[in-house]
């Protein structure tokens, strides 16, 4: 577990391996704890996850039941994995949603959540992929796979799996232009500054 703010948690930074081909090997999304007018949670991981995202809760003082919302930035398994050990609503874009064809728990996603914590929509990745921005002592951007590793911002790169390359640089532009800090779907979360 990081605490990177008074309010903001990684329960378990994201993964991403790749063999020489450049073949995901595996994949883990970040998970984050954050903590405005109640706790909640962006992307659960995948299942094998579990054991270090509930420790982590533990860690930063909270139980499964205290997390109120779980907010998924798309509906990729690696960032859902955990879901279902959250009594807690779930929440994802429509467009997302629209796409499982059985779901019974998940609902689309206000653009407020709270006080500090809103909404952007940061399609490419996937149509209805969003990113969660939270005000906090600094502006911090969950972007999910909109930026999935901090190599894709140096290199300034859209993610190499995308459904709209137009789109996706252009949701690397919008969080890039707010963001203080960012917590990318599948690395460390990392500042923005002159030297990243």
């Amino acid at each position: 577990m990081q605490k990177i703010t008074d309010s903001t948690y990684i329960l378990k930074p994201g993964v991403l391996v790749r063999d020489d081909k450049k073949i995901i090997r595996y994949a883990s999304s970040s998970v984050i704890l954050m903590i405005d007018e109640f706790p909640l949670i962006v992307d659960t991981g995948l299942s094998p996850d579990w054991k270090t995202i509930s420790g982590a809760i533990k860690e930063a003082g909270f139980s499964k039941d205290d997390i109120l919302m779980v907010i998924n930035t798309h509906l990729h398994v690696d960032h859902i994995g955990c879901n279902k050990k959250f009594g807690a609503k779930k929440y994802a874009h429509p467009l997302e949603i629209k796409q499982l064809s059985n779901n019974t728990e998940i609902l689309p996603c206000p653009s407020k959540i709270s006080k500090n914590i809103s909404i952007i929509e940061t399609p490419g990745h996937s149509n209805g992929h969003i990113s969660v921005v939270f005000r906090d002592e600094v502006v911090i951007v969950c972007s999910g796979d909109a930026i999935p590793t901090k190599n894709n911002y140096i290199e300034r790169v859209p993610p190499r799996i995308h459904v709209n390359k137009k789109l996706a640089m252009e949701s690397f532009c919008k969080i890039e232009k707010i963001a203080e800090i960012i917590i990318p779907g599948h690395d460390e979360w990392f500042y923005l500054d002159s030297t990243t």
